[in-house]
């Protein structure tokens, strides 16, 4: 009897021992499945992480360039401004070699340089607000003492005065209307008298300048 309870004991311990065997292995499967996951994970994890990092550095860059880039027209429109600069023009006009003008009682001289100054203004392509700037360039000694006091008596900005108003101050100065009208006196009374002709005619032409609206009146005066 003992014997067949033993021998029943047997057979019932084997599937027992199997299913443990079974459980084991299905234990060891989910833990390797779960180890599997947790480095998935953190490979998904490192690849985000320098995802970001990536996508911040290039935030960081445009930021950083950003202000360059708006800075550089500006970098490029400074030469431009400096062209424009009107303070650097005079500069430039004097690299023409305009007549200089000191200040002189010969009228003719005055009313010359005013003229060949002129020609260098058409020349250069001079703009009216430069002009009287220009002139101011080229006076010197006396002439130039002269304008700096009327700059100081009627508080002239150079820039903005016409050149119309310049002359008529200047040929004031130099060219007074006075001293007009008694070359203009000296051309009527011209005769040929004891003068060659080269003579009278050079003087004709010296006097002439002073009322070029009687030179029509060439062929009576040259009458004796």
């Amino acid at each position: 009897m003992v014997q067949g309870e033993s021998s029943h004991c047997g057979t019932t311990c084997t599937p027992a021992s199997s299913s443990r065997v079974e459980c084991k292995e299905i234990g060891e499967s989910e833990d390797a499945l779960q180890q599997e996951l947790e480095r998935k994970k953190l490979e998904v994890a490192k690849f985000l992480a320098g995802l970001l990092q990536l996508y911040l550095y290039r935030i960081n860059e445009c930021v950083e360039t950003s202000p360059e880039e708006e800075e550089d027209p500006e970098e490029e429109e400074d030469p431009e401004e400096e062209e424009e600069d009107p303070k650097e023009f005079p500069t430039d006009f004097k690299r023409f070699q305009p007549p200089v003008f000191e200040g002189s009682t010969n009228p003719l001289a005055t009313k010359d340089w005013i003229h060949d100054l002129e020609k260098f203004f058409t020349l250069v392509d001079c703009i009216e607000s430069q002009k009287v700037v220009c002139a101011s360039f080229m006076l010197k000694k006396g002439a130039s003492h002269w304008w700096d006091m009327v700059k100081q008596t009627y508080n002239l900005e150079e820039s903005s005065m016409l050149w119309i108003q310049f002359k008529e101050l200047f040929l004031e100065k130099y060219f007074p209307i006075i001293k007009w009208d008694e070359k203009g006196a000296e051309f009527l009374r011209l005769k040929q008298g004891n003068l060659s002709l080269l003579e009278y005619e050079r003087k004709f032409d010296e006097l002439s300048r002073y009322v070029p609206h009687l030179v029509n009146n060439e062929d009576a005066l040259r009458k004796d």
